[in-house]
């Protein structure tokens, strides 16, 4: 296992440079040829066979940003990870994800194969490298990381000591205005990395029906504003406000100063007060949207809420309710529906696909017609859009919308709440089979 371990995480290095790009771990092959990053003397190529069995894996193009928000690119990870998925063993999936590394989107590449190791039996004591550590520019500015990368080219290769480069928290803003006092929180390297992983685990489109999964989308996003509030209030800031009046200008603006990829090519930026519009970026693989649609989503899900049921495309009634002894609990249908998991809500062409549009227009109300060519901001991947202050706006609504189906159900009552039959003696703890002893002043 440790050998796999090893060469997996080779698959993840430097996901911008070609796949026979020399370690100096790896030995060369025979007749002096380079040893490459997959192990061997040659990296295997992908045949027409191959890329007919890929599907819509190769639609998003090399060097720009996946996101998993939107429907097209869920598309391509699917099918991504369906050819990933064929692989018997270890080193057939190797085979295979050394030959597409170089045919498809990095981050979409790198999706693909954490989720195929993820949801691999065989696989699951691999541990996957942290997403910053695969891409820290989502993290980290370029200056800095060409100023690391100056100090790894004058250090010997036989140096020990680690390279420490000083990156403070106020890279990205100033004192000046309120809101950048929870900035340390917001631009963590594990919050948003968390949010990148739970993703992955749940992830929308997938077939992945894990148990009560659409209740843990609102519990997960619900804990992290619960605690960005208290952060908030830490530094003598009100309690975020939800964002639901999409057609009022957005008070925050947002400047990540962090890049796409390894090129430079910055993500885009929010002035202050910039306004929602309907969105026109089928370059981006989305199918126009105006807010109207969003508004008509919302209006259909609160009307569910209130119904106590959801309507599927027959027309029949799904009702929304927890007090179940079968089947799925009505916050669980809600939240397949609100995400929105195209394969489990009720009537996806109806309820619509609300949480991640939301995301994906407050990404590009910067420039929602790509009159300026503009790339999509740090909301629109799950790794960095933690960063921006309307992330928590915005799932503030999404919580309210939760805590709305919340207060139509009954109260917890105490059979509820209890283990018949269970008692709870003491609690203590123990350490090399010695109780511990708590000795206060």
């Amino acid at each position: 296992m440790a050998n796999v371990q090893a060469q997996m995480l080779k698959l993840f290095e430097r996901p911008y440079d070609p796949m026979n790009l020399r370690r100096s771990d790896v030995p060369t092959g025979s007749a002096g040829t380079v040893g490459t990053r997959f192990g061997g003397a040659t990296v295997p190529s992908l045949s027409d066979a191959d890329k007919n069995q890929l599907g819509k894996a190769l639609s998003v193009p090399r060097g720009s940003v996946f996101s998993f928000f939107i429907r097209s690119h869920r598309e391509a990870a699917k099918d991504l990870c369906a050819f990933l998925m064929k692989s018997t063993n270890a080193s057939e999936l190797m085979q295979s994800a050394a030959k597409v590394r170089e045919e498809v989107n990095q981050s979409l590449y790198n999706y693909a194969l954490s989720f195929t190791i993820l949801h691999k039996q065989d696989l699951r004591n691999v541990r996957l490298p942290a997403v910053v550590e695969v891409f820290p520019h989502k993290f980290i500015p370029q200056e800095e990381l060409t100023k690391m990368q100056i100090e790894v080219n004058r250090t010997p290769s036989t140096a020990t000591t680690p390279l420490v480069i000083e990156h403070g928290a106020d890279f990205a803003n100033t004192t000046l205005k309120p809101e950048h006092r929870v900035s340390y929180w917001r631009e963590d390297y594990g919050i948003n990395s968390h949010h990148w992983h739970w993703h992955l685990v749940y992830p929308a489109g997938m077939n992945v029906n894990r148990d009560r999964k659409g209740e843990l989308f609102y519990y997960m996003h619900q804990q992290m504003v619960a605690r960005y509030d208290m952060e908030r209030l830490s530094v003598n800031l009100k309690r975020v406000e939800k964002l639901e009046n999409w057609r009022e200008p957005i008070p925050d603006g947002y400047f990540s100063k962090l890049t796409v990829n390894n090129s430079g090519r910055p993500w885009g930026i929010r002035q202050d007060g910039t306004f929602l519009k309907d969105l026109r970026r089928n370059d981006a693989g989305i199918d126009f949207l105006d807010i109207s649609d969003m508004e008509l989503w919302r209006s259909r899900l609160m009307d569910a809420i209130h119904q106590g049921y959801m309507l599927n495309p027959n027309g029949e009634r799904i009702q929304l309710s927890d007090n179940v002894t079968t089947g799925k609990r009505g916050i669980d249908i809600l939240g397949d529906a609100f995400e929105a998991d195209d394969r489990l809500s009720p009537h996806y062409l109806f309820y619509g696909d609300l949480h991640n549009m939301g995301h994906v227009m407050l990404s590009f109300c910067h420039d929602f017609d790509n009159a300026h060519r503009e790339e999509m901001g740090v909301m629109g991947d799950s790794a960095t859009a933690l960063r921006d202050p309307v992330f928590y706006r915005w799932h503030k609504f999404v919580d309210d919308v939760f805590q709305e189906y919340k207060l139509t159900q009954p109260p917890y009552t105490m059979e509820d709440l209890t283990l018949p039959g269970v008692v709870l003696d003491k609690v203590g703890v123990v350490r090399d089979n010695q109780l511990n002893t708590l000795t206060t002043g």
